[in-house]
């Protein structure tokens, strides 16, 4: 039925510099995705500013490219030189790869989701608290003033009480 079929679309998906955007089909009825596809409307030049660079130096480049997903970039760029040079590691060096992949990833999931998207989140949490708590005006604890720190003047150390 295609009173079902429900067009969402999430452009932009803030947080990852306001450039991506996603599209979807979603057949709700058949609990199907028709049609998924995302889209960015930044302009990078990878392929510009790599011209003339020697590509060993491709993963040193792209990875510094991006501020989140730099590791990305780079294992992507070390890839391409394995399929252009026709280097193909040995299982172990895959394995290694993979596993410094999942390290990244995770180090990338926290930033990404504490600092870029969680506060998304958490806004209506933050503001429902805060306003429930109290102000110092209707608070029945006794506010006091910070005691003070007496100062004192250091006098410098002699030439002859250095310690020995």
């Amino acid at each position: 039925m295609a009173g079902d079929v429900v067009e969402m679309v999430w452009d932009p998906v803030t947080r990852i510099v306001g450039s991506l955007g996603i599209y979807t089909k979603i057949d709700f009825s058949q609990g199907k995705v028709l049609e998924c596809y995302s889209t960015s409307s930044i302009f990078r030049g990878y392929s510009i500013f790599m011209r003339g660079k020697d590509p060993r130096d491709a993963h040193f480049i792209t990875s510094r490219i991006c501020g989140i997903c730099g590791d990305n970039h780079a294992t992507c760029s070390v890839y391409n030189q394995n399929m252009a040079y026709g280097v193909r590691p040995p299982h172990l060096g895959e394995l290694i790869i993979n596993l410094g992949e999942s390290a990244e990833y995770m180090f990338d999931h926290n930033i990404f989701q504490e600092n870029l998207v969680g506060v998304d989140f958490c806004e209506r949490m933050v503001s429902e608290r805060w306003s429930r708590r109290p102000t110092p005006a209707s608070s029945t604890r006794p506010t006091r003033p910070l005691p003070r720190t007496p100062t004192t003047t250091a006098t410098p150390p002699s030439a002859t009480s250095c310690g020995r």
